[in-house]
């Protein structure tokens, strides 16, 4: 129940692997499933190991 009052980082745009994570790349949204909101700074500055669509909540998984 805690997650759905919680927010995850998540994709502002369709990003192809490899991209470098900025601040512009990035927004938090319910519910808190993936990397929390409170973790984005540790996200900006990483690079995606896979495709990510538009809205899409991050995971750990997901970077390099």
């Amino acid at each position: 129940l805690r997650n759905l009052f919680t927010k995850s980082v998540v994709a502002c745009a369709d990003l192809p692997a490899g991209t470098l994570l900025s601040r512009e790349h990035l927004t938090v949204k319910k519910p808190g499933t993936g990397i929390p909101a409170d973790h984005i700074e540790e996200v900006i500055g990483r690079r995606l190991k896979h495709e990510v669509r538009r809205d899409e909540i991050l995971r750990v998984e997901s970077l390099e």
